[in-house]
């Protein structure tokens, strides 16, 4: 049987796996990145100045604890099959 990977039917060397995965990273960050910079202009645009430090501290501080809680949750789900809850 024929063991080379195939991604839509076309068959790929391990190289070309390779490649595609970075592509595929690279094309991904990249539209995060825009992403974040469309949230960081709207955020400037909208917000009055004199309001925008008090914005972005509470926004920050929803990122951390949303992060910690993430964590925490780990805790509580000890079996690894159920780890895609925590998604």
């Amino acid at each position: 049987p024929d063991k080379t990977p195939h991604v839509a039917g076309i068959k790929l060397s391990a190289q070309n796996l390779q490649r595609l995965l970075i592509a595929g990273m690279a094309i991904s960050r990249t539209g995060l990145w825009t992403f974040d910079l469309a949230v960081t202009q709207l955020m400037q645009d909208l917000v009055a100045p004199e309001d925008l430090g008090l914005v972005s501290g509470v926004a920050g501080s929803l990122d951390s604890l949303f992060f910690s809680v993430s964590f925490i949750a780990a805790l509580f789900v000890a079996d690894p099959g159920l780890f895609y809850w925590l998604m």
